[in-house]
């Protein structure tokens, strides 16, 4: 049974067009097809692109070559899916100076970036002619592949090693001799896309998610220094507080091979020693000393403290002062 071509596919080209409207008509030919986009090129009459798209399943793959241009993206409306949305661009001839909220990049050729449709992107092309090939990728489709594609936001992926380069040759045999023939249903060819997107973004993915991990453990810290005299400080005011659940609070100090009590606990009964040290506070009972460390029982602070310092409160104190 012969494969029925997608009613997605499509070519463009700025040639037959009058040269004072390339741009403007290369402008309105992407922000209707692909996305809202604002085009300016340095060569004026002179610009040329051209546009090839195939529609594999649920992606819309786009091959694009253009002179000199600028493109910034502001999102105007929602996606016609209702749904959120990304670009895959791969740089394959060329280069392109990538600027998106607080990041920027130079993504050279041979290198992947995903674009997050949500938020506004800039993107200039300086070479004779830049040709890029992007895959429009609908979020609810992405994250079966890829559970957290912000975190990849503006990162360059090399195609030069690694899953990169047969992610690459894909988008090239396609390029280069279309699908017309193709042994297979364009749905199946979408699931090999998305097969080979996850094996290129998981050890990018797996380093950001470490290093989230890494500053979103410091805050935490941070809040209990803050907060450690609250006697009702609990996990789920911390984790409220930083916008994650208490299980994955749990989780994050699990990793760090302790817990959300022992790391509050060390740092009271730390601050319980520096006011022990403190002579202006010698006329203070060892009651207030645990009142203002977060412990509301004086006896437990006292168990705690001997378990950890072998001494108890008030022998720390005499020591401090023989010494």
């Amino acid at each position: 049974m012969p494969l029925v071509p997608d009613s997605r596919d499509f070519y463009w080209t700025t040639e037959g067009v009058d040269p004072t409207l390339a741009v403007k008509s290369w402008q309105e030919i992407l922000s209707k097809e692909i996305i809202e986009m604002a085009v300016s090129s340095p060569l004026g009459d002179s610009f040329e692109a051209a546009w090839l798209r195939y529609g594999i399943g649920p992606i819309d793959l786009n091959f694009l070559q253009a002179k000199p241009q600028q493109v910034h993206h502001v999102p105007l409306s929602r996606s016609t899916s209702g749904d959120e949305s990304y670009e895959l661009l791969f740089v394959r001839a060329g280069s392109v100076e990538l600027s998106q909220g607080r990041s920027t990049a130079l993504v050279p050729d041979g290198s992947f970036v995903l674009l997050d449709n949500a938020k506004p992107y800039s993107l200039e092309m300086n070479h004779s002619m830049t040709r890029c090939y992007t895959a429009h990728l609908e979020n609810s489709w992405l994250r079966k592949w890829i559970p957290y594609p912000k975190e990849l936001i503006a990162s360059p992926l090399s195609a030069s090693a690694g899953w990169g380069a047969p992610l690459a040759a894909l988008l090239e045999t396609i390029f280069t001799i279309g699908l017309k023939d193709s042994p297979l249903p364009r749905v199946v060819l979408a699931d090999q896309l998305g097969s080979l997107i996850t094996l290129l973004a998981s050890p990018h993915q797996d380093l950001q998610r470490q290093h989230h991990s890494h500053e979103l453990i410091k805050k935490l810290r941070q809040t209990l220094n803050e907060n450690f005299h609250e006697s009702s400080l609990n996990p789920d005011f911390v984790a409220s507080k930083h916008g994650i659940s208490k299980r994955y609070l749990h989780l994050l100090f699990a990793h760090e091979s302790t817990t959300f009590s022992q790391v509050l606990l060390d740092i009271r009964l730390n601050k319980s020693i520096s006011l022990l040290q403190d002579r202006r506070y010698d006329g203070h009972p060892i009651s207030d000393i645990a009142w203002d460390c977060g412990f509301v029982d004086p006896s437990h602070f006292a168990r705690k403290f001997k378990q950890r310092f072998e001494s108890s409160p008030l022998e720390y104190r005499m020591k401090c002062r023989t010494q």
